[in-house]
């Protein structure tokens, strides 16, 4: 039902009826980018896949992230709109704690993190970097995505971080590290069973 509705709408209706809450909350970001002084705070979580490889997760990710918004929207019921951009960045309209946000993901060319970002594990398969802006360009964090194949070659653990501005408040964290699971999982159920119809 919620498909069916975003896919009739479409992005630009979608957007047109959001806008209000789009504009509270760049003032959101931007009064929380102001207090947090350039001082961040992780969201994370960790999954363990059995069946799928990193380069056959991403891959299939890849595919459907240029191709097939309906795949990407459909990880998340707060997700409004996921595109991409003229610079082939992500632009991405969700539900952040109690705030429906714009944001526009840069993907590190370099594939490297600020000092304020934890836990890199430069052993990782695939590690994916970035950092989020709103529509005026206020800074919301940094990702870490990091992707590690098994011994055996049978599956990869991953661990799934942004790092938000840290004057945000703990519900926003652990609503996204919420977000991140469920997102994350269902992709890779996606991506699965689009994968074995073709064996």
């Amino acid at each position: 039902s919620l498909a069916l509705l975003k896919k009739r709408l479409g992005p630009q209706a979608i957007q047109q009826l959001l806008q209000p809450d789009l504009e509270a909350s760049d003032s959101y970001w931007q009064e929380t980018a102001a207090r947090s002084n350039g001082q961040l705070r992780p969201a994370e979580t960790r999954l363990s896949v059995r069946g799928l490889t990193t380069n056959d997760f991403m891959t299939w990710f890849a595919t459907i992230s240029k191709a097939d918004e309906a795949a990407m929207l459909a990880a998340h019921p707060e997700h409004y709109h996921i595109g991409t951009n003229r610079e082939g960045g992500m632009v991405v309209v969700e539900t952040l704690g109690r705030h429906v946000s714009h944001l526009e993901i840069a993907h590190s060319q370099d594939n490297k993190s600020s000092e304020l970002v934890t836990g890199r594990d430069d052993s990782s398969t695939f590690i994916m970097t970035g950092k989020g802006y709103t529509r005026d360009g206020t800074n919301t964090g940094e990702v870490l995505h990091q992707f590690k194949d098994h011994e055996d070659g049978g599956g990869f653990d991953v661990s799934l971080g942004i790092w938000f501005p840290a004057a945000c408040e703990d519900e926003l964290l652990e609503g996204h590290r919420q977000n991140l699971a469920v997102e994350f999982r269902n992709w890779l159920v996606a991506a699965y069973e689009e994968l074995k119809t073709k064996e």
